[in-house]
């Protein structure tokens, strides 16, 4: 019988592309798992990398190898979740959100989610990169930006409405924009990471309307704009789940209400398998029934 660790760490250098990242996850040495490769092209009696200073690809016999173990891989990585299916889930799950829906919605779903099961550890990441859900280790990515890999399945959640909105005292200040085309003469701020970020696009009595809208404060951060949007800065265009609490307490007020267009889908994604990890699908049905009705 082969050495299922030196398979695991087979699996995990095609993975990520890379020995020294391997190792690194791994908590091992580079020369270790350098080593223990091939050892186990020696077992086997033949290649399965081809190595070079900057490249690493499969040989046609590793590729083959390959996409035998990892599925034996996935079966082991769920069998202790597969066998006590009554007594709740056990492992780690990782999961990884953008910025703005991270810090707002998702800390506290995942929070729940660990209350419910305490045997499974909970690694919540938070950030503002694209991430590829195989090689990072991630078991689901909640994005709204399409991820173009073919190896990804996934799920939806909802669709993010999103609201023009700006603080009273600014509207006080500044008088109340009667239009959307008013806007190009209102201090609007501009999130960045909304591509186009500058044109905002209304529905008219005559069809469809794009105002491009501009101003002195730019961020990436939902969290920025939103804090700057509440201070009286300017007019934003901010998620329904960000300024839901500010508008009922009157701190924010909804401009052209139903007018705007602009909704961004929210999905879960997660890696195509067969044997899709009963802690995953359990994350993935959670998911879906905190956020039923809530994204609006």
């Amino acid at each position: 019988m082969k050495n299922l660790n030196d398979i695991a760490i087979f699996a995990r250098v095609v993975e990520k592309k890379s020995f020294s990242t391997a190792a690194r996850e791994l908590g091992l040495s580079t020369s270790l798992v350098s080593k223990r490769i091939r050892a186990l092209e020696e077992e086997l009696k033949t290649q399965l990398l081809k190595r070079s200073t900057h490249f690493l690809s499969l040989t046609e016999a590793g590729a083959t190898f390959y996409e035998r173990c990892s599925s034996a891989l996935e079966l082991l990585d769920g069998a202790g979740d597969e066998i006590d299916r009554s007594g709740g889930l056990r492992g780690t799950v990782r999961i990884f959100a953008a910025l703005g829906f991270g810090e707002h919605v998702l800390w506290k779903i995942a929070s729940e989610f660990s209350a419910q099961y305490p045997e499974v550890s909970v690694r919540l990441e938070i950030g503002d990169r694209s991430t590829n859900v195989l090689e990072k280790g991630v078991d689901v990515a909640i994005r709204s930006a399409n991820l173009p890999d073919t190896s990804l399945e996934y799920r939806e959640l909802g669709a993010l409405r999103y609201h023009i909105c700006a603080a009273p005292r600014y509207l006080e200040r500044e008088g109340v924009p009667e239009s959307p085309e008013d806007l190009r003469r209102y201090n609007c701020l501009i999130h960045t990471a909304h591509k186009p970020a500058d044109r905002w696009r209304f529905a008219g009595p005559q069809g469809s309307l794009t105002v491009r809208v501009a101003g002195n404060f730019l961020s990436n951060s939902g969290i920025a704009i939103h804090g700057a949007c509440v201070d009286g800065l300017g007019i934003a265009r901010l998620p329904e789940y960000v300024v839901r609490d500010a508008v009922k307490s009157g701190r924010l007020q909804i401009l052209f209400p139903g007018r705007l267009r602009f909704e961004r889908n929210l999905k879960a994604f997660y890696s195509r398998t067969r044997h899709l990890p009963l802690k995953v699908s359990k994350l993935l049905d959670f998911l879906e029934s905190r956020l039923a009705g809530k994204l609006h």
